[in-house]
């Protein structure tokens, strides 16, 4: 109305973030769910221990970077570990399939202990796969707790297979998750200008 001045909320900015916040957790969720079925459902035909450390690796680097939420990663690991719990994956041991959410806590850990390196494709390569290679270091310390074989280190005679494997493939997938992040980040911006 003329004459009446306008009052300014302030709730506005806030609700509109707070459904960015929501909708960005239900995305992250999503994605966790999708790399585990992807884990479950395709099949390579490839024995090498660790070769799902590609795709998994690709999503939650590629996840944890475009967003702005400090833990990010946790709520991959969320949507991961729902998908684990349902019994048509097809996961036969629940507990040994929880070193599947690993990754993600270390992920995490790493971006807020370096803060200053999470735009490095280098740094991210390799904490991506120090991060990848935490599953088999789980496994690897189950079977010592509980004096149940570790299956992959007996097929292949040691330990040092499995964990090589894991950490090669985290690392490439965390490369090409990372690249491919910045690369269509540096795209979009140079579009822009």
């Amino acid at each position: 109305m003329p004459g009446k001045q306008q009052i300014k909320s302030i709730s506005n900015p806030l609700h509109r973030e707070l459904i960015h916040t929501v909708i960005e957790s239900v995305v992250l969720v999503f994605i966790g769910a999708a790399a585990i079925w992807l884990h479950a459902r395709w099949r390579w035909g490839i024995s090498i221990p660790g070769h799902h450390g590609l795709e998994f690796m690709i999503l939650l680097m590629t996840s944890r970077i475009h967003t702005r939420q400090r833990f990010s990663s946790l709520w991959f690991m969320l949507g991961a570990g729902l998908m684990i719990a349902m019994p048509f994956m097809g996961f036969k041991n629940p507990v040994a399939a929880v070193g599947y959410l690993l990754p993600a806590v270390f992920l995490d850990a790493g971006y807020l202990l370096i803060p200053r390196l999470s735009r490095k494709v280098l740094w991210l390569m390799i904490l991506g796969g120090l991060a990848y290679l935490t599953i088999p270091l789980y496994r690897l310390g189950l079977s010592w707790i509980t004096s149940i074989p570790y299956p992959t280190a007996i097929r292949y005679g040691t330990p040092l297979i499995p964990l090589a494997g894991f950490l090669v493939f985290g690392m490439a997938g965390s490369f090409l998750g990372a690249g491919f992040s910045f690369g269509i980040c540096k795209r979009k911006f140079s579009n822009h200008a």
